[in-house]
């Protein structure tokens, strides 16, 4: 029997973990693992205590002004003693019945499974997700589709099916702790990583992130949840890109492995 584990990467919002956890613990997934970086001990404890009252497994994850979720993710991953991995975020709809007996009818004899519609691949055989060293630790915009991209590339996938049998929506509300600062001051990463984007993307994919980095200025002045700190979030952006390229150019210089990880990209994308 295929084992999976449900992995949850989060930072400063322990309501949304607080009312995910029962109802993922109970939806038929063998194992539920939270990788925690909130800084607030309060709320760190609050995400804790709920993991304990329900079965699941807490991870404290170093607090970090830098994006941690894909180190986060990938702790979660490699801790993790089932077959399979499977990650949400902390708002994302909840699953409360999970068909187990759907998964390992698709699962057998793959590396990964998706809807069929998306881009970001969320179940992957832990094996073949260590395999390929998981989520760029160094990246935060395009992640998730980057390390997609890479698995559909080098392994093998296939339908996930009718893998839910209840969803619940998320519809959680901004946490006081995600204030529109935090969110501007994250823009200064999204610039600073944004080179790394470009090399771990297929060559056929370099116009679209292209395209998204101008649609992160538009953006930033049209999303009305950064309300007065549009201005500060497209400064930041602006200096994270001014400094990106010519730290991206050291980096290869003399980071043997940061060099060996783009060719794995860049070897395995060429024909995409």
């Amino acid at each position: 029997m295929l084992t999976i584990t449900l992995i949850c990467a989060t930072k400063g919002r322990p309501l949304h973990v607080i009312r995910r956890v029962p109802s993922w613990c109970r939806c038929g997934v063998d194992d539920v693992v939270i990788v925690d970086a909130t800084s607030d001990e309060g709320q760190a404890s609050s995400v804790e205590r709920v993991c304990q009252e329900n079965g699941a497994r807490y991870l404290r994850f170093r607090p970090s002004l830098r994006n941690t979720v894909a180190e986060q993710r990938n702790l979660g991953a490699f801790l993790a003693a089932t077959d399979w991995v499977l990650f949400q975020d902390d708002d994302d709809d909840i699953i409360v019945e999970f068909n187990h007996d759907q998964f390992e009818r698709a699962a057998g004899g793959m590396d990964y499974l998706w809807d069929g519609k998306g881009t970001i691949l969320v179940y992957h055989r832990r094996g073949n997700f260590l395999r390929l060293a998981g989520f760029p630790p160094d990246m935060v915009i395009g992640v998730g589709s980057a390390f997609s991209d890479l698995v559909r590339a080098t392994s093998k996938g296939g339908l996930e099916g009718e893998v839910y049998r209840k969803v619940e929506p998320g519809g959680d509300p901004m946490e006081i702790s995600q204030t529109n600062a935090k969110r501007a001051a994250a823009m200064f990463w999204y610039g600073l990583t944004y080179p790394r984007y470009l090399e771990r993307s297929s060559p056929s994919q370099r116009g679209h992130a292209l395209a998204l980095s101008a649609l992160t200025f538009v953006g930033l002045w049209r999303e009305r949840d950064y309300g007065p700190t549009a201005p500060l979030g497209l400064l930041l952006y602006s200096f994270g890109l001014v400094l990106a390229f010519p730290w991206h150019g050291i980096r290869k210089a003399y980071d043997k492995e940061f060099r060996r990880n783009l060719r794995l990209y860049r070897d395995a994308l060429a024909s995409e």
